[in-house]
């Protein structure tokens, strides 16, 4: 398909535009060489191209999972606190608060003190790095947490951990 795409652009280039170029515009009024033309046309092409290529790949097979996901933990358990750096994501579709923690930028220090959290939202896509900055800002209390549930955003483990009070 993306062989047939080349070559339609590359025919385009050597037998269409040259003659619209010509016709288009007078030789002395702009001096742009055609083949640059043809460069800027196939990159516009190509990139609109590969971008609708994925949304149609989306669209053939929607998946709603994070929508499904906050729905089902909605289900299962309720009135809860969600701290994480992906905890907004998982609170769309219920009735759970949810807070971004995220080291060096926003709720990452005295976080389990000052709110009363319940859950935890960790991601693995980071490569576990929201668990391993808990783990040595909060030894004590990561310790207590249960895995709850695993959930997969984007083929990845996301984990729900149950704090311990």
């Amino acid at each position: 398909m993306i062989g047939i795409f080349f070559r339609l652009l590359f025919y385009l280039g050597n037998r269409v535009l040259p003659k619209l170029y010509d016709r288009l515009w007078p030789i002395n009024q702009i001096n742009i060489q055609p083949i640059l033309l043809v460069i800027i046309l196939c990159l516009i092409f190509s990139t609109l191209f590969f971008q609708r290529l994925q949304w149609f790949r989306w669209a053939m097979k929607r998946q709603y999972t994070v929508f499904n996901d906050s729905r089902e933990v909605g289900r299962i358990i309720s009135d809860v606190y969600i701290a994480g750096l992906w905890s907004p994501m998982i609170c769309l579709e219920n009735r759970h608060r949810a807070l971004c923690v995220a080291e060096g930028w926003f709720n990452d220090r005295d976080t389990f003190r000052r709110y009363p959290l319940t859950l935890l939202f960790l991601w693995g896509r980071n490569h576990d790095e929201e668990r391993r900055f808990l783990n040595r800002a909060y030894p004590q209390i990561m310790a207590k947490t249960k895995e709850m549930k695993v959930l997969y955003v984007k083929g990845h483990p996301a984990r729900l951990l149950k704090l311990e009070q």
